[in-house]
């Protein structure tokens, strides 16, 4: 069930944005008015009792992503239900849910196969900081950004052993970004990029499951009854950079009337998911040398 991911050749003005600006204008209005659903009573389709499918054509996933949620054009991006930092500003918490669970059944078989990387996110990796050379290297056909921003970290994946030492376990890029209000207009701009972690490893608590060979993920969808793999949380360490932690903490960061000077990026690395226990991603230390199925 291994299958590659394509290598990305395209640059980012060739993705579709979508902006929600217009209904999340504030920190005030979170978590509110996160780009969730289209809203109470203008709902797209219902969650109980649902005929209607994404993959039938009876719904169109670009529309739900103008109109509600992202999540089905891109099922790589966490469901964020709610996200706040803890009182040192040191971590930003997010809290997502698995949209994969949401509709079971025949009729929405296609729709959960198109959904599994809400299971895959679930799943951590490990990765190993490179430069934009070294990528080029790796895959001259990669898209590379353009020379002002040639000093961008670049990421490939590694084993454990030859991991970053805060990259053993993670899954998203936290790109954060403050706006500078010293020119005129102000523009944001970076102060720092982290990678998340988890507050537990999912992958590990699927694994002590005593059932056999239960996978996180099943080609048809017979993983939505494990209610354990309904909420992703995970965190993004804010950077060590300058006040930014002290700013976030304070609450100094927002300003009067809501609008926020701090801002977060949340990248997933997409890779394609694991089946089965034995494809299990563990150091040895957390499930031994070899694993037990």
């Amino acid at each position: 069930w291994w299958v590659p991911l394509p290598l990305r050749e395209g640059s980012p003005d060739e993705l579709r944005m979508f902006e929600y600006g217009s209904r999340l204008k504030s920190c005030n209005d979170m978590p509110a008015k996160l780009p969730v659903d289209r809203g109470l009573g203008k709902h797209a389709s219902k969650n109980v009792n649902n005929r209607m499918t994404f993959s039938s054509g009876q719904l169109d996933i670009w529309q739900e992503a103008k109109d509600g949620c992202p999540v089905n054009a891109d099922p790589f991006l966490p469901w964020v239900h709610d996200m706040f930092p803890d009182a040192t500003g040191s971590v930003i918490h997010f809290v997502a849910q698995n949209k994969r669970r949401c509709n079971s059944g025949k009729v929405h078989i296609d729709d959960i196969l198109a959904l599994q990387p809400q299971v895959t996110i679930l799943q951590p990796v490990s990765v190993k900081r490179i430069d934009e050379t070294t990528a080029k290297s790796l895959a001259p056909e990669l898209w590379s950004p353009t020379n002002e921003v040639s000093n961008s970290t670049r990421y490939r994946l590694a084993p454990h052993e030859e991991a970053d030492s805060d990259a053993m376990f993670t899954r998203f890029i936290c790109r954060f970004r403050a706006m500078d209000y010293a020119t005129t207009p102000p523009f944001l701009v970076n102060v720092g990029e982290t990678l998340s972690t988890y507050p537990f490893n999912y992958e590990f608590v699927n694994y002590r499951k005593e059932l056999g060979d239960l996978s996180m993920l099943t080609p048809k969808g017979k993983d939505n009854p494990m209610f354990w793999l309904s909420q992703l949380k995970f965190d993004c360490p804010v950077p060590d950079n300058g006040d930014l932690r002290s700013m976030i903490a304070s609450g100094e960061g927002v300003l009067s009337d809501g609008t926020p000077s701090v801002y977060v990026d949340v990248i997933p690395i997409r890779t394609a998911p694991r089946y089965g226990k034995r494809m299990s991603y563990f150091t040895p230390d957390m499930a031994g040398d070899s694993l037990d199925v």
